[in-house]
């Protein structure tokens, strides 16, 4: 039973507060992964139940020792007593720098900053400088190595420069990378096409076209080896005949005899050399030779070289009022032989002009080749220019 009279104390402890919490790295600084220690402490109440933890404030997982953090995130704390009391603890950023540095790269020609060059396209400049810049605003940039070559700095450096000379002709690619503090790495490249050899053009052309003919042309090529060609523009006495095929032909015209006319080829390879090629021909008589030239004299005595001067059908044209003079005399095929004295007889011709004489009955030239004491068995040809033009024409002859 009870007894009223007996008094005494009675002590009740209530617990109302939550466990404080601590929250440390190791280490404590830098940009690397990090070891997470969370300390719970409930000193005067009924103890810690649990201890849980939280990333940038997700769901909250149950904390069972240190754990390593490999990526950035906000960590979050919490811990509950015994008597379900809450303690919340002051929340930790963890910065882990998992992002390599970033690279820009950029060109310029020539030394010229403003001159910029677009990668992979083709320029004929002397130089091509390529830039190369590296950024890293966490851990920061330590190596940038451009085309071989390496520049290095301390940690914490935001970004680093690097530049590479080119100077080869061809596509020359820049390969570069670069590395972080923590050993993050990217790495890029930059391609440059330089050009700066000219691009070939070529004319192939008769040196006479008859006068009249319609069917005469020219053939051109144009090519380069390695930007290749952009434009290829053909022009006759200076009007446009041909703009892109990088091959072909044109017709050339021949109106007028005796009048002299150009031919230009001109092309631009894709880095912007340049070359042009000019020819020129002459409207030129067609020669209509009155012997046989497949059929050997014999070489003695002098050989008479009868002919007349035609257009491309053949039509006589040959006058009285047109000179028609031997220059030289050489040798099947002649290579380039300065040639021998025509050696004019003298008798049907007015030496020493060597000049033909015009024929009425006929209606042609006539030039006795003394070929006697020089002249041989063999083939040669006999050139000869007609009226002012420099113009030198064949004319076959075959001894035995």
């Amino acid at each position: 039973c009870q007894n009223p009279d007996k008094q005494g104390l009675l002590f009740v402890a209530i617990d109302g507060t939550g466990p404080a919490l601590e929250t440390s790295l190791q280490p404590e600084s830098g940009f690397g992964e990090k070891t997470v220690t969370i300390n719970a402490i409930d000193k005067f109440g009924s103890g810690v139940a649990t201890v849980e933890y939280s990333y940038n404030g997700s769901e909250w997982i149950t904390y069972a020792g240190p754990f390593t953090q490999i990526t950035s995130a906000t960590i979050y704390t919490r811990a509950f007593d015994f008597v379900g009391n809450e303690g919340s603890g002051v929340p930790v950023s963890v910065i882990v720098d998992t992002t390599p540095p970033s690279l820009t790269a950029s060109g310029y020609e020539d030394g010229d900053s403003t001159a910029v060059y677009s990668a992979g396209s083709w320029t004929n400049a002397g130089t091509v400088t390529v830039a190369v810049v590296a950024e890293d605003l966490q851990s920061g940039v330590v190596s940038l190595l451009v085309d071989g070559s390496e520049v290095t700095a301390p940690p914490e450096t935001a970004n680093l420069s690097h530049e590479a000379d080119v100077t080869s002709e061809g596509t020359i690619t820049v390969n570069y990378q670069a590395t972080d503090a923590i050993g993050n790495a990217a790495d890029g490249s930059f391609e440059v096409r330089i050009d700066r050899t000219e691009p070939n053009a070529t004319l192939q052309m008769p040196a006479g076209v008859p006068v009249g003919q319609t069917t005469a042309y020219a053939s051109f090529t144009c090519s380069d080896a390695l930007s290749g060609v952009d434009k290829c523009v053909v022009k006759v006495d200076g009007v446009e005949q041909s703009n892109g095929p990088t091959s072909g032909t044109v017709s050339l015209g021949a109106t007028s005899v005796g009048t002299t006319h150009s031919v230009t080829v001109t092309t631009t390879d894709k880095a912007g050399n340049r070359s042009s090629l000019t020819r020129t021909y002459i409207v030129a008589y067609r020669i209509c030779l009155l012997y046989d030239p497949t059929s050997a004299q014999p070489a003695t005595g002098a050989f008479a070289v009868k002919l007349q001067l035609c257009d491309q059908h053949g039509q006589n044209l040959s006058s009285s009022t047109i000179k028609v003079k031997a220059t030289k005399l050489v040798t099947d095929p002649a290579n380039g032989d300065a040639g021998l004295d025509p050696q004019d007889s003298g008798k049907s011709n007015s030496a020493p002009t060597y000049e033909f004489r015009y024929d009425a009955k006929l209606k042609g030239y006539i030039y006795n080749l003394n070929q006697d004491p020089v002249l041989t068995a063999g083939s040669y040809i006999l050139y000869f220019t007609v009226g002012t033009s420099p113009y030198e024409y064949p004319a076959p002859i075959k001894l035995k």
